[in-house]
């Protein structure tokens, strides 16, 4: 059987066409492919990723990176260019539709970008985008913030997400269950468990209810404490205000 470098030839100059129906054809081609054993290298991947880029499907793009990592093949600058360009265009496509007075995105759409850039930690440019809507009026939503705090969490800069939050409450946006189980995780991980407590019990005063999620994380931090009895009257307590 041919390997992949063949059908990287054929498939290659189909995709700098750069014809919309062409990139799905070419994701479509290298599926069955890999349905019949051809094993895919550095270059088939990056090409993939292309695709998926140029359909607007960054996640399915970062999912093949994951792939090619697992897979022991080395990603090279093109891959991680082609990935930053696709979460670009994004960005491109919003501000063309606000040119002109054209169509106008809406939070939805603006989350959405918000969101995928988040998820890969390019925090600079979510906060860009985030400054953006406020700019054009478009309010901030609690899926705004969350996507924020959650990054800003990940990153180790829990200071700054708690200084983020207040601004969300200033500025009239109730947090949802989501945002203080973030934020408690986030605690948590840090063996701040004093701080996570007082999160818990913020929650308490605003009638959040804790879920399973919050139960997780508590047990799972106190356990790691070494302070089991502590996880299960917490659990206990928040049960009983069910």
């Amino acid at each position: 059987m041919p390997l992949m470098a063949e059908f990287n030839k054929l498939l290659a100059p189909i995709v700098r066409m750069e014809v919309m129906e062409h990139y799905a054809t070419v994701v479509s081609m290298y599926s069955r492919l890999e349905s019949l054993g051809v094993p895919h290298d550095a270059y088939s991947l990056t090409i993939l990723i292309n695709c998926f880029c140029q359909l607007g499907q960054n996640d399915l793009g970062f999912s093949v990176l994951g792939r090619m990592l697992k897979l022991g093949v080395e990603p090279n600058v093109v891959t991680f260019s082609t990935l930053i360009n696709g979460l670009c265009k994004q960005i491109r496509f919003l501000r063309l539709m606000m040119k002109d007075g054209g169509l106008k995105p809406d939070v939805v759409a603006h989350n959405t970008v918000i969101d995928c850039l988040c998820k890969h930690s390019l925090l600079k440019e979510a906060f860009g985008l985030f400054s953006e809507m406020k700019v054009k009026g478009i309010r901030p939503d609690v899926v705004t913030y969350n996507c924020l705090i959650c990054a800003m969490c990940n990153s180790s800069q829990l200071k700054e997400a708690t200084m983020l939050l207040k601004e969300m409450v200033n500025s009239g946006i109730s947090p949802d269950i989501f945002t203080y189980n973030i934020l408690i995780d986030a605690c948590c991980k840090k063996g701040m468990m004093s701080k996570a407590m007082d999160i818990v019990g913020i929650m308490r005063n605003q009638d959040i209810k804790s879920d399973v999620v919050t139960y997780n994380i508590l047990i799972d931090a106190f356990y790691r404490k070494g302070m089991m009895s502590k996880a299960m009257d917490i659990v206990g307590n928040e049960k009983a205000r069910h």
